[in-house]
């Protein structure tokens, strides 16, 4: 048997298991004594704690009372501990039939039995619930009820037993982001509010619901409390993000359309370049230094051009990781709006697809530009030199 602290505990968890012919009876429970225990100490101990319903010195029969108090409490089982003590927990308590004992103020978590932990979670939900109510009362059926008014009243009847106890995993994280949290308080309360009514509606129409029913459906509750908290907290920042996804769309659209201008003069002097080897070239003399430094200086120009539009290429190439570097951030950390920026999105790439375009023509007409100087000489020479 355990240890346990608590002595008129520890004195009734002993009797209960040495007793013989035990029977339980309500708040009682009695049975023999076994030989070789001093009878008259024990039922002095039990008397000295208020524990001693009654005895039988010859039969060595004992009927003794469990400790009821929230500083101990004394349950045969689960059930017993529900019935007593359904809407908070005693301080200290022994379960029998679990044979474990719970102080509230040293207990562990990774000791307490699944059943157990499971109560205490029941526990720390109808806490929370009863601070989000807008009335509390005690009814003539015994239980306490919670109303709800959201677009109309829902009654929560805070009634539950041991089978309706259900491991509530999602309860610390729903804790931690919508009660304990202090920000957007108000509207949390009112998505959880609204989130209960249409979950426990979902199940069946009505105005008045158990307990038992939230916790059938906790995990499905968490969800959509998440689920409207985000949509809250996206409406909350669509403006803001926005704002920034303008701000960078005219940066976006400043940067390509400075990848083209920065080339624009450069590309007036690709025709004057035609106009000089038609009309400066010498037809008499292909391969005189003339022509050579003609078409040196064509050369050159043609590799400083191509040197400049892979330049601009290289820029694109950025601009465009850039983007969907922005993109995936937003996608990221706002998915819940980010499909309401697709169309800004879209039109920045197609945009950039524009200006591939652009420097694409350009790099041809370069390139053409330079076959024809180049063809030009040597026809020239073809002239002159017959085959």
């Amino acid at each position: 048997m355990m240890m346990i602290p608590n002595e008129s505990l520890a004195l009734t968890a002993k009797l209960y298991c040495e007793l013989q012919d035990l029977t339980v009876e309500d708040r009682c429970f009695y049975g023999i004594l076994p030989e070789g225990q001093d009878f008259d100490a024990v039922c002095r101990q039990l008397d000295s704690y208020d524990l001693l319903e009654s005895h039988n010195p010859k039969s060595r029969k004992l009927d003794v009372r469990m400790p009821g108090r929230s500083s101990g409490f004394f349950a045969v089982n689960l059930a017993g501990l529900i019935q007593a003590y359904k809407l908070e927990c005693p301080r200290r308590f022994y379960i029998a039939e679990l044979n474990y004992y719970h102080d509230h103020e040293s207990e562990s978590i990774a000791d307490t039995p699944g059943l157990v932990n499971d109560y205490l979670n029941t526990l720390q939900l109808v806490a929370v619930l009863k601070e989000l109510a807008e009335h509390v009362y005690m009814a003539s059926d015994g239980n306490q009820h919670l109303v709800f008014l959201r677009d109309r009243k829902v009654t929560l009847v805070l009634d539950y037993d041991d089978g309706s106890l259900r491991p509530l995993e999602k309860l610390s994280g729903f804790k931690e982001h919508f009660i304990d949290s202090r920000q957007h308080q108000d509207q949390k309360n009112t998505i959880i509010k609204t989130s209960l009514i249409e979950v426990l509606e979902a199940r069946q129409s009505g105005t008045e619901y158990r307990l038992s029913d939230l916790l059938d459906q906790f995990d499905f509750f968490v969800q959509r409390v998440f689920q409207g908290y985000e949509l809250y907290v996206s409406e909350f920042s669509f403006k803001k993000v926005r704002q920034e996804v303008e701000k960078e769309k005219l940066e976006f659209i400043f940067k390509l359309n400075k990848v083209f201008s920065d080339i624009q003069n450069q590309l007036l002097a690709v025709p004057l370049a035609l106009v000089l080897v038609g009309s400066q070239m010498e037809l008499a003399n292909p391969f005189s230094t003339k022509n050579i430094f003609i078409m040196a200086g064509m050369l050159a120009f043609t590799v400083f051009m191509d040197l400049l539009i892979r330049n601009q290429k290289n820029s694109l190439d950025a601009i465009g990781d850039e983007v969907k570097h922005q993109w995936d951030k937003i996608t990221h950390e706002h998915k819940a709006i980010a499909n309401r920026f697709d169309d800004i999105y879209r039109k920045i790439n197609q945009r950039l697809k524009h200006q591939r375009r652009l420097i694409r023509i350009v790099d041809a007409v370069v390139a053409v530009s330079f076959v024809s100087a180049l063809v030009l000489w040597i026809s020239a020479g073809g002239l002159l030199w017959p085959f």
